[in-house]
């Protein structure tokens, strides 16, 4: 697989937002290990955070999680598979109560004086589920967190 015949959904305006795949990231749909822990965590509602074209927060709803997807890039938005809501980390955190928040390919693009925002998002949920790029990595990894 590769990312070179893949259409890119970035905003020359907001480059901070980074980009997305516009289909989707076929690297970071994960349906087995989401699977594996909305079962093992007992999750009902998960935080989407940087949902993207929405097809994780579809997931999600689909397998009857409430869900509250929150993305930066309008053109998302417009498209996205599931209702997402339109807001940038760098004006501040999400507030919300989750059991799970969701966050794949994001925290890469947020610059150190936003920090706090992102990580008061990241504490409105139970457990984390996060994957992100690190300097120099052409692949993506994946951690666990747990947040109290």
């Amino acid at each position: 697989m590769s990312y070179k015949s893949l259409v890119k959904n970035i905003n020359v305006d907001t480059p901070h937002l980074g980009g997305n795949v516009k289909v989707g990231d076929p690297y970071t749909y994960c349906p087995s290990v989401w699977d594996y822990v909305i079962s093992r965590f007992g999750i009902d509602s998960v935080l989407d955070l940087g949902s993207g074209c929405g097809n994780a927060s579809h997931y999600f709803c689909r397998k009857g999680l409430k869900v509250v997807a929150v993305e930066g890039l309008s053109d998302n938005i417009r498209l996205s598979l599931y209702p997402a809501i339109m807001h940038d980390l760098v004006n501040g955190p999400v507030h919300t109560r989750v059991d799970l928040v969701h966050c794949q390919e994001v925290v890469e693009h947020i610059e150190e004086k936003y920090i706090d925002s992102l990580l008061a998002s990241l504490l409105t949920g139970k457990f984390v589920l996060m994957t992100h790029a690190v300097p120099g990595q052409n692949a993506y990894g994946a951690c666990w967190l747990h947040a109290s």
